[in-house]
């Protein structure tokens, strides 16, 4: 039980940011009248697609297995309403990991996370107040803090707590190519520190316009996206939002 324990809270805080499929605006210098005019219209909605039916396919390399490199499906899994707000499950089944997440006009939050702490037992981590990962809009050089209290509750014989303190900063916002289109990019860096030892914990994640979580490095593994399928209600929106590589104005990183 010690051992179980012990990677609990290892694991308690690794990943804040899991899967989840969202981002906001600004301008990149060198775009098309076109492009700057559809996206001057960006709404945080847009960038975090409620999309039930699409299907987002990631490259995941575990960094404990740097030379196994595994495919994996991103899906809303359910929808579920608890004190008459909606929440969004936003997870991978074959990891078995997720984020249950409330959306407001121009904020995202985080309620409860699912984490593995062994290749067999996964443990809900409930955020306490909700994580608000993500805002509308964003500009390179924005930051925000965010405190909160996880709690872990082990097979309902002992509860582990844990404050984090994290910090958001918009990197920069870039065009980068996914499938052969051109994509709206906002690069996020994050920095937590949990428990009371001080040290902090950084992680990076690019958001894309139209599409949602494009890449991740964490302490525990990199994920990558390679394809996205929108479902009907967000496909029309996706092709707006996005670009054949080749008739794009902007730059290409």
């Amino acid at each position: 039980m010690k051992g179980l324990r012990a990677a609990a809270v290892n694991g308690f805080f690794g990943l804040i940011l899991i899967f989840i499929f969202t981002a906001s605006s600004s301008i990149i210098v060198g775009e098309s009248k076109k492009e700057e005019k559809i996206f001057s219209g960006l709404c945080f909605q847009d960038l975090s697609p409620k999309d039930r039916e699409g299907r987002w396919y990631f490259k995941i390399t575990h960094k404990n297995k740097p030379n196994e490199t595994l495919d994996v499906i991103g899906l809303i899994e359910y929808v579920r309403e608890i004190d008459g707000e909606e929440y969004y499950f936003y997870g991978v089944p074959l990891e078995n990991k997720g984020n249950l997440i409330r959306f407001e006009e121009d904020r995202g939050y985080i309620k409860r996370l699912k984490y593995p702490v062994f290749s067999f037992i996964f443990l809900d981590v409930e955020l306490a107040p909700p994580v608000n990962y993500v805002r509308f809009p964003m500009t390179p050089g924005d930051e925000w803090r965010v405190e909160s209290e996880g709690l872990i509750r082990i097979l309902g014989l002992f509860n582990i707590r844990m404050k984090t303190n994290i910090r958001f900063e918009v990197e920069t916002v870039e065009n980068t190519i996914l499938d052969g289109r051109i994509v709206r990019t906002y690069k996020v860096k994050n920095y937590t520190e949990r428990g009371s030892d001080g040290k902090i914990f950084e992680e990076e994640n690019w958001f894309g316009a139209g599409v949602g979580l494009m890449y991740q490095n964490t302490e525990a593994y990199t994920l990558e996206l390679v394809r996205y399928e929108p479902g009907p209600d967000n496909r029309e929106r996706f092709l707006e939002l996005t670009f054949p590589a080749q008739q794009a104005g902007g730059g290409v990183n």
